[in-house]
């Protein structure tokens, strides 16, 4: 399916940006997208939040999740700039993904 013309503009906006986008920066491209994928439509609904984790305050997220009483989330999408899009970024992601996984179910 391709995107609306909206989401284009954004993805060239945080294309110009280059590697020193932020994450307040991508917001609008993300939420963009993920609504897109996951449209209201259909019962979805894309929360913005602010996660406060003892390992790493502030992180910018969405959360995908169904409308309704349903408030447990379908999909968690952390915020990343691209001078972390490459492998060291990856690695601290995974590691940071890994702590709070096993955090979660010890």
């Amino acid at each position: 399916m391709p995107y609306y013309e909206a989401i284009k503009a954004e993805a060239k906006y945080v294309a110009d940006l280059g590697s020193t986008a932020t994450e307040d920066q991508l917001r609008g491209f993300y939420l963009g997208v993920l609504s897109e994928w996951f449209p209201p439509s259909e019962g979805y609904v894309v929360d913005r939040r602010v996660l406060n984790g003892a390992h790493k305050p502030g992180r910018k997220s969405f959360f995908v999740r169904y409308a309704g009483n349903f408030r447990d989330p379908l999909l968690i999408v952390e915020l990343k700039r691209p001078a972390k899009w490459n492998d060291a970024g990856k690695q601290e992601v995974l590691n940071c993904l890994t702590k709070s996984i096993q955090t979660q179910f010890d």
